[in-house]
């Protein structure tokens, strides 16, 4: 009887904290806090203003306004317009039922890059603009919650200071 091929063995998962430093390389955001929400299905992401579009083509998208505050400079205005995926009906955790546009964009969390899906919602109130929900996690990422930035040591040196 002939071998079979060995399996590829699963990738050993890595370790977050309830708060870790995050990249959206596609929308410019670099080395922000996010909170690792295992409580919520979807990762979001806060931004001040949405005009939800369709363009020429028939595809659904939106101007985004979001402040920002990069870190020892003055607070300033980005834009972007993206493509929206879906709109849904998310729960809060208040309980409270809100639409929200959804988008999939490149999140960077440690060393590890993949295409996610964020609902765009004001966070403005919460303290983390920022959430990984479990699905932005997926099965690559255990969380330890009693400890935070565990993957800061994945960031090179100098990116480091530059947040500091």
């Amino acid at each position: 009887m002939p071998k079979r091929a060995s399996a590829k063995p699963a990738p050993v998962a890595k370790k977050v904290g309830w708060l870790e430093h995050v990249d959206l390389p596609e929308l410019g955001l670099v080395r922000e806090k996010a909170k690792i929400d295992t409580g919520a299905r979807t990762s979001s992401l806060h931004v001040d203003r949405i005009a939800p579009y369709v363009d020429a083509n028939g595809q659904h998208r939106a101007r985004i306004t979001k402040y920002v505050r990069p870190p020892g400079e003055r607070r300033k205005t980005v834009h972007w317009d993206v493509e929206i995926r879906d709109f849904r009906a998310v729960k809060s955790s208040n309980g409270a039922v809100e639409e929200r546009a959804v988008i999939v964009t490149m999140l960077k969390l440690g060393n590890v890059t993949r295409k996610r899906e964020f609902t765009l919602t004001n966070r403005k109130e919460m303290r983390y603009q920022i959430l990984v929900g479990r699905k932005g996690l997926g099965k690559l990422f255990l969380v330890d919650p009693s400890a935070k930035f565990l993957l800061d040591h994945d960031v090179p040196a100098k990116a480091k200071d530059l947040s500091a």
